[in-house]
């Protein structure tokens, strides 16, 4: 369930940053509009939910208490007692769902996230607080992509909430900004007790480069949905070197292109050298020559002419 990654973020109910920039932006807009209930001094709590072909899923969160989630069909339905002697045109009796939980206790991690050389906020990065496995041997420990995360606002703030106790590794990560990501080893170690939240885990980002450009057909003409990825020139050493973590990252940030077939990557360390992969059904995949990034040259445009397959 989508909704498992962001129900940690205590401003999902809420805008923050550049939401045109967030990734998951559609489920935290429909996050903002979303019905909102309180629980009474018995828990009990009742949401009135409009008539829909999805039933949806229901978030709990805040109070010092595990974020969870359950979707509206996993609870028994509870069939309402039918009116007797009522006229066929009566409109039916609403469904109605019981969705409990059982809670555990829980606890916050919050901080800023700021521009290293303006100390403006770094909107739009994604904080991910992740529980590394003691088991794992040292090229595996990192933090995996499906933990926790809050996004960070424009006032650069950002809070995860409902954390379970226990130690965590926290680390901001580009989003889709110019921002570069915070490798877990580099990341803060955190330990959650019952009743304590942390504050002030905060961090100073730096901006990298922009790899940018145009995907083209054998007509030359821009070519829309193709899919592009960019990569570090030198892959094989790192895998030698078993930095897995940074592979990993790379091979899931794949992006389509646009209607204008164009297509953008930011917070790309700067001092390295990329390649650019770009494929798309029916066509041959394309890689580019290593385009270096440098502080004096941070940006870079690499246009991609895909040819018949």
């Amino acid at each position: 369930m989508v909704l498992g990654r962001w129900r940690h973020d205590a401003n999902a109910f809420g805008k923050a940053g550049d939401a045109a920039r967030i990734p998951g932006a559609e489920l935290r807009e429909a996050l903002a509009r979303s019905l909102v209930a309180t629980t009474g001094d018995d828990g009990k709590y009742e949401l009135k939910i409009p008539e829909s072909p999805s039933l949806g899923a229901v978030a709990v969160m805040g109070a010092g208490y595990e974020a969870q989630v359950k979707g509206v069909g996993d609870g028994p339905a509870v069939k309402p007692s039918p009116v007797v002697d009522a006229p066929p045109e009566t409109a039916p009796a609403p469904r109605e769902f019981e969705v409990s939980f059982a809670l555990k206790p829980a606890c916050s991690i919050s901080g800023t996230v700021l521009d290293r050389e303006t100390r403006a906020p770094a909107a739009g990065m994604i904080v991910v607080a992740g529980v590394l496995d003691p088991q794992a041997p040292p090229m595996m420990a990192f933090v995996q992509h499906d933990a926790p995360c809050a996004v960070v606002g424009g006032d650069g703030a950002y809070a995860l909430q409902g954390l379970p106790l226990g130690e965590h590794r926290v680390v901001p990560r580009s989003g889709d900004t110019e921002y570069v990501s915070i490798g877990s080893k580099d990341g803060q170690r955190v330990v959650l007790e019952k009743g304590i939240d942390v504050t002030g885990v905060d961090f100073l980002v730096s901006r990298g480069g922009t790899i940018f450009g145009i995907v083209a057909g054998p007509d030359e003409q821009p070519v829309a949905g193709a899919q592009v990825r960019v990569m570090p020139a030198d892959m094989m050493t790192r895998s030698v070197q078993g930095d897995v973590e940074s592979i990993m990252a790379f091979s899931r940030n794949m992006r389509p292109t646009g209607d204008d077939g164009a297509y953008e990557y930011g917070g790309l360390p700067l001092g390295k050298e990329y390649r650019v992969i770009a494929a798309k059904e029916g066509l041959a995949p394309q890689a580019s020559e290593a385009i270096a990034l440098t502080a004096e040259r941070p940006r870079a445009e690499v246009d991609m002419l895909l040819t018949e397959g």
